[in-house]
């Protein structure tokens, strides 16, 4: 298989997979080695595919709508952090990332590319797997998560569901 062959391949298995391709898998079907998968992946960047890498493997990023993009703090426990996340994707928002205040080193950012209660089940699996001292080490608790939504209305569902959290965390 040539390299225009091997391009075309990635992308199609990519567009048609349910779940995120590992590289070693692409490289195994490809018969060439998983550098010069990582090589194609770049090509595909290259002329616009936004391909998401993450540990678990290679995936497209969903078609991007024209939605509503904000950053919506919190100040709970990071252990409602769960409960946090799939209000946001059980309502239609989309987690792109989490920022964590850090006493030192002021906001790291964690991507995160969370839509549905599965991603965000893997997200915290690996954050507990790698032992993150990003979470171990917040300031007050401090946290904000960008959100994309479709619409504003659905972005002002989302922060009032939080809020609403916050109040019954708070008072528990």
């Amino acid at each position: 298989m040539d390299r225009e062959q091997r391009i075309q391949y990635i992308q199609q298995r990519l567009q048609s997979a349910e779940r995120p391709v590992k590289g070693s898998d692409l490289a195994e079907a490809c018969h060439v080695t998983r550098q010069v998968i990582v090589g194609d992946i770049a090509h595909l960047r290259m002329q616009g595919q936004n391909v998401l890498s993450s540990p678990r493997g290679y995936r497209l990023a969903p078609p991007k709508a024209s939605g509503v993009k904000a950053l919506v703090p919190s100040s709970l426990d990071i252990g409602q952090l769960r409960d946090e996340l799939y209000t946001i994707v059980d309502l239609g928002g989309a987690v792109l990332n989490l920022s964590v205040e850090h006493g030192f080193y002021g906001y790291l950012r964690l991507d995160a590319n969370l839509y549905t209660r599965s991603d965000v089940d893997r997200y915290l699996s690996d954050l507990r797997r790698k032992r993150s001292t990003a979470l171990s080490n917040l300031k007050d608790n401090l946290h904000r998560f960008l959100v994309e939504t479709k619409t504003s209305e659905a972005m002002k569902t989302i922060r009032s569901a939080l809020r609403r959290l916050d109040e019954k965390c708070q008072a528990v």
